[in-house]
């Protein structure tokens, strides 16, 4: 599941990024010729706390110290973006944004060239175009836990959210709804070791003499993204002993996860309740609702 969620991702990207470059090779590029004083440079797709950099084809006339602010103002963005440069080498500015770039913007630069070096005036000022990603998500596995023996009919929805670069969780607030039939639950977020996944959470979720369906819906507006969507959760009803979810795993190591309706006796012997076909040895392990 998580390599499909990362294939989806992947497809999204390139997708925006052939609409992109096709929307950029609209815009004049810059002058071939200036390969005789520029001998690289940022551009094209960037992510939004990436540097600009450009590379000298010579040195600069009088280079910094590697690692020191440049204190000349070398770059001019459109839409005005503020930060500050940096010398890298003696051929190397790094220009390093305040923040963020704006999402999703074709952004015009401009490079005053003749700062650095000595050159004819038609190549004073170099220019050329970055293209700033937008932040889009997509919502991982969602499944309904028993965290308590001595609380069955108490749920907790727990889940995931995949990023398309990282963001606070505490700037989630409102992202996801969740309304059953009666309320609406709260959510937290926490951040782990990838910054680009939140898990989230909502407790006390009840189980009633019926099945019936939460609606778990987000809105990306709250963080500038235009990912939305829902879907529908069937909470079992009381005293229905049945399978919530399956999922398999590959990496790093292929397992199959089974949540229950219930919460499980990690003495259960699982003989007949779970295998697989053909038959072959497995190992098993038991927490709360869920085999593994």
């Amino acid at each position: 599941m998580k390599a499909f969620r990362l294939l989806s991702l992947l497809v999204i990207s390139m997708s925006f990024l052939f609409f992109s470059c096709e929307r950029q090779s609209k815009k004049s590029m810059p002058n071939p010729d200036f390969a005789a004083y520029i001998s690289d440079y940022s551009h094209g797709i960037l992510p939004s706390d990436a540097p600009v950099n450009i590379t000298l084809a010579v040195d600069a006339k009088s280079p910094g110290e590697t690692g020191t602010e440049v204190l000349e103002t070398l770059f001019s963005f459109k839409p005005a973006v503020k930060g500050k440069s940096y010398w890298i080498d003696n051929r190397t500015i790094r220009f390093i944004p305040e923040g963020k770039w704006p999402r999703d913007k074709q952004i015009e630069v401009s490079f005053f060239l003749n700062k650095l070096i000595s050159l004819p005036e038609a190549f004073h000022i170099f220019r050329f175009n970055i293209q700033t990603l937008p932040l889009t998500f997509e919502l991982g596995s969602t499944v309904l836990n028993v965290n308590s023996e001595s609380e069955p009919g108490l749920y907790q929805l727990t889940g995931s959210i995949i990023f398309s670069e990282a963001v606070s969780p505490e700037k989630l607030d409102g992202l996801l709804s969740l309304n059953t039939e009666s309320e609406k639950k709260k959510f937290t977020f926490q951040a782990g070791s990838n910054p680009q996944k939140i898990v989230f959470s909502a407790d006390s979720i009840r189980r009633k003499d019926k099945e019936y369906s939460l609606q778990l819906a987000w809105e990306g507006s709250v963080i500038g993204s235009k990912s939305s969507g829902k879907i529908e959760i069937a909470v079992p009803a009381k005293g229905e002993f049945s399978v919530n979810k399956i999922e398999v795993q590959h990496l790093p190591s292929q397992a199959v996860h089974i949540w229950f309706s219930d919460y499980l006796d990690n003495r259960q012997n699982l003989k007949g309740l779970v295998s697989l076909s053909p038959d072959q040895h497995l190992n098993y392990s038991i927490s709360k609702n869920k085999i593994t």
